[in-house]
């Protein structure tokens, strides 16, 4: 008898482990629109906390974008290259979960090339820098309208404070993308 109330136990044990799933939904979106000064697109991949697109989830992001900025009577192109990892808040703004509201923020890190990495200008000027490793915070929203079950359009704005950059502590990305959720 107590073997088999044994051997049922393991039995029961393993059909209810196998029971259990992953509860979380990942998504993937592509955006593009103004950078400062400029153009960025930024490709994300969001790891969503349970299975549901009404919960929270957490954002990894690869921004690049193509700048041109004017110092000193020059027109200097420049490019951010960042890898941004944030978390972002789930806001419903109806009932139907057709449209919500993501508010985030985190850190970024990455590079920032000024003239295409050369010191030397047209005229024969240097530069004090041609950019280099850049760091700090973001915050960001999202505007998230779904077309369907698995895919959203967006309208995204994001704040960088790049901490040691030598063009300028703030930068933005806002724009729209799409959203698919795998």
């Amino acid at each position: 008898m107590k073997k088999t109330v044994f051997i049922l136990m393991l039995f029961y044990g393993v059909l209810a482990s196998a029971q259990l799933t992953d509860n979380s939904l990942n998504a993937i979106d592509v955006s593009a629109g103004y950078a400062e000064n400029g153009f960025g697109v930024s490709l994300s991949y969001n790891r969503y906390i349970s299975y549901s697109k009404r919960n929270n989830y957490f954002q990894f992001a690869l921004l690049y974008t193509f700048s041109n900025i004017e110092k000193k009577g020059f027109d200097l192109p420049y490019n951010l290259i960042t890898l941004n990892l944030g978390y972002f808040y789930n806001i419903p703004l109806d009932r139907f979960d057709k449209i919500n509201l993501n508010l985030g923020g985190g850190m970024v890190a990455g590079i920032e090339r000024i003239n295409k990495g050369n010191k030397e200008l047209e005229t024969g000027a240097l530069l004090k820098s041609d950019g280099g490793f850049i760091y700090g915070p973001f915050i960001g929203g999202e505007l998230e309208l779904f077309v369907s079950s698995n895919v959203s359009f967006l309208i995204k704005a994001n704040e960088f404070y790049h901490i040691n950059s030598d063009i300028g502590d703030f930068t933005i990305f806002a724009g729209g993308g799409i959203r698919v959720f795998l």
